[in-house]
């Protein structure tokens, strides 16, 4: 492991050097060396350069190169866009996963570099895609009904008993924060959050990784209205609602394995800001499955779709529907069929005929920084 650290810091220390000596202009090689410094001094101390930005400033003297090598890029006939995102990750200091990136390296063979740039981005697209579908479990089965439609199985291992408890629990809270309304208008907030949870409990009563989401939402919710002031601080009320609905939420992902591991899963991802272009796109994919799906199943992932396409910045209101919209097209792709054919051709008349998982694939990734 010593030899592996060391060869790794060797090697990004000689590329802060050749970037360093390859800047012609005096007062941008004094920059460069600066940087290197700098990261030399975060290799002595024991940090590592892996989860840093390539450039230790915001702008660095490649910056304006970069923006018209990408530009370039975007107007070249091949698909560029997995390069970009790699080299753009980098020099965020958030790589992409080594487990993904040491399969393309492994997976793609000299021939098939000989083969030219388009043959490799189908296959690194192909890579990409089947690594997305093991990286985004959600708790369920996407199964095909009898009548070819998409469809959601929950997957738990939460104990009935559990189950039954945290719905009684969830169901306790809901008529606690009514009465105390009713009580005093100081906690009139609370009414939309209980009907919020209502409605989860109807729709989602034996699904043990919605009612944790719902569960930590609220939770998130109420501590926003205190630090507003428009519920009270230090208050038994408030206290009440939060460490219930959070104790439900605990104990859910204590004892459900699925739901576990889809948690652990959707907090591992990247949740970038989306252009207007992607949030369209969430709608135009959400009901381009709809139409596949069944009503329950469809409407479902409209609602994310449209969760998406509303929000202005990456925040916990939509990161599980976010997760759970791209995961679900995921696990679709991964099944194929009729009903993919049906999706893809309802979003393009022409790259789907070429490989419809694929296209879908790339029109999805963005939405997880996959």
């Amino acid at each position: 492991a010593t030899a592996v650290s060391d060869a790794a810091a060797y090697a990004a220390v000689s590329a802060a050097v050749s970037a360093a000596t390859a800047v012609s202009d005096a007062s941008a090689s004094a920059s460069a060396w600066d940087f290197l410094r700098k990261e030399c001094a975060m290799l002595a101390s024991g940090n590592a350069l892996g989860t840093a930005r390539l450039w230790l400033a915001e702008e660095n003297q490649t910056a304006s190169e970069w923006r018209e090598v990408k530009a370039a890029l975007a107007e070249d006939e091949l698909d560029w866009r997995f390069w970009i995102k790699w080299y753009e990750a980098t020099l965020a200091g958030a790589p992409l996963p080594w487990e993904l990136l040491e399969r393309i390296a492994l997976e793609v063979t000299d021939e098939d570099w000989k083969r030219g740039p388009k043959h490799v981005d189908l296959l690194i697209a192909e890579i990409e895609l089947d690594f997305a579908v093991k990286a985004t479990p959600n708790g369920e089965l996407i199964v095909v009904t009898s009548d070819e439609k998409y469809a959601s199985i929950p997957r738990s291992d939460l104990p009935p008993k559990t189950l039954k408890d945290a719905f009684a629990r969830i169901s306790d809270v809901v008529s606690y924060m009514r009465n105390s309304q009713k009580n005093s208008n100081q906690y009139s907030p609370l009414l939309s959050e209980a009907d919020f949870l209502e409605d989860q409990l109807k729709r989602y009563g034996d699904n043990a990784l919605r009612l944790h989401e719902a569960c930590s939402k609220v939770v998130i919710h109420v501590l926003r209205y205190v630090t507003a002031g428009t519920l009270p601080e230090n208050d038994n009320v408030v206290g009440d609602v939060v460490s219930d609905l959070q104790n439900t939420a605990d104990d859910i992902y204590n004892l459900d394995v699925e739901a576990r591991t889809t948690l652990d899963a959707r907090e591992r991802l990247r949740y970038d800001r989306l252009s207007e272009a992607q949030k369209a796109d969430a709608v135009r994919i959400a009901n381009a499955i709809a139409q596949q799906s069944t009503k329950e199943f469809g409407e479902e992932m409209v609602e994310d779709g449209l969760a998406i396409a509303s929000e202005d910045e990456p925040s916990e209101d939509t990161k599980s529907n976010r997760y759970r919209f791209v995961s679900r097209t995921l696990k679709i792709i991964a099944i194929g069929g009729a009903g993919l054919v049906g999706i893809t051709a309802a979003l393009s008349q022409a790259e789907p005929a070429v490989n419809g998982a694929v296209y879908l694939w790339k029109l999805i990734a963005p939405f997880l920084g996959l």
